[in-house]
């Protein structure tokens, strides 16, 4: 009896040091886990988000300052835009009074798109200025016999030179590379990314 006893007691305590054993493997294992998944998530988290911030501030950057490729933005042709309506209201200045409607609407929109954040918001200024820059224009034109023939050659190559911008403006590619850069934004695992850490779609120009 005794010799029994002893055996099952032995056999008992070698269990409980196997299992002791295998729970602190498992332990073990599921730390190794852990640690393995949470390096995981500060790598895509980290460095992915960081990545997507840095690609978005470049983004920005092409609009304001071009590509090596084509480094002429939009930003820069908005400023030719608005140096050269700024020019046509210089002349119309000299022809029409001061309190003349299309005068002072094209004065508005032009501190208005002067003062656009977004380059939405400049999109739709850019179509203000234009549309009461070519009114204006209509209306110098039937007071053209009025106009000198220097001042009319100046109109003409404020309106010719605002054309060129616009042309430039819409073969820029950078609405191409806003539209990818947001359709990334909303696949995996960017869409997640970027609600942790904050990164918004960029605007489009238009």
């Amino acid at each position: 009896m005794e010799v029994t006893r002893m055996t099952r007691l032995k056999d008992k305590a070698f269990e409980i040091v196997i299992n002791s054993m295998l729970i602190t493997r498992l332990k073990h294992r599921v730390f190794a886990v852990l640690t393995t998944f949470m390096l995981i998530m500060i790598s895509i988290f980290g460095v992915g988000g960081n990545d997507l911030r840095n690609m978005r501030q470049e983004i920005s950057l092409i609009f304001e300052q071009g590509t090596p490729i084509n480094p002429m933005s939009i930003q820069q042709q908005l400023d030719v835009i608005l140096a050269q309506s700024s020019n046509i209201l210089v002349v119309a200045g000299r022809y029409l009074d001061g309190n003349d409607e299309l005068l002072l609407a094209v004065q508005t929109s032009n501190n208005n798109l002067r003062t656009a954040e977004t380059p939405t918001e400049k999109y739709h200024q850019k179509n203000i200025l234009l549309s009461n820059v070519n009114l204006l224009h209509d209306e110098l034109n039937m007071i053209s016999f009025q106009i000198s023939e220097r001042d009319n050659l100046y109109l003409s190559s404020a309106l010719v030179n605002i054309a060129s911008s616009e042309r430039i403006i819409r073969n820029n590619k950078y609405n191409s590379i806003v539209t990818e850069f947001n359709e990334k934004l909303r696949r995996f695992p960017a869409n997640i990314i970027s609600q942790v850490r904050g990164i918004e779609p960029v605007y489009i120009y238009g």
